[in-house]
């Protein structure tokens, strides 16, 4: 009797279909080399539909699954998502101004549920005697800030502070 060895492809591609039917998360995703400006699209799992805190591209205004599941496109180890293909190459021409808009778009979404009154890192009164607080969004998470100073502080340790708010 004779055994043969199955080619790699066929066993990639029923990986990923195992893995797609069981638990999702799979997409198109691009990743981006901010050196050389290119970008290659590879599959990759993705954080559930669910997690990802916008439901509408900040970028066309359409909602993500309007044209079929999102575009997942990794900026700096960031997950970001879009409408499109098309929303991605936007967002390589104005990288700065996508961000902002991104940005903003997840405050906005994220600022009335937010669980501290405190900020994080020092636990001072946000809008204190600091004045009106840093908001910053650090892997698509608002985390606010009563002074630079903490943002800094933040930086060099996110895991420990994120705690502090999750455990809120």
């Amino acid at each position: 009797m004779e055994t043969r060895m199955q080619p790699r492809w066929l066993l990639g591609a029923l990986t990923v279909i195992l893995v797609a039917g069981v638990g999702g998360g799979i997409a198109l995703a691009h990743d981006h080399d901010d050196e050389g400006g290119k970008h290659e699209e590879k599959e990759k799992k993705t954080l559930p539909v669910g997690l990802y805190p916008l439901e509408t591209c900040p970028l066309s205004g359409k909602k993500m699954n309007a044209e079929g599941d999102p575009v997942v496109y990794n900026h700096k180890g960031r997950e970001l998502r879009f409408s499109s293909k098309d929303c991605i190459q936007a967002f390589i021409k104005d990288t700065e101004g996508s961000l902002a808009k991104i940005d903003a778009a997840i405050i906005a979404q994220q600022l009335p549920t937010y669980p501290l009154t405190t900020c994080p890192v020092s636990g001072d009164e946000l809008g204190g005697k600091m004045g009106d607080p840093i908001n910053k969004v650090y892997q698509n998470r608002l985390v606010r800030f009563c002074c630079p100073d903490c943002l800094k502080d933040f930086e060099k340790d996110p895991a420990k502070f994120l705690a502090k708010i999750d455990a809120a």
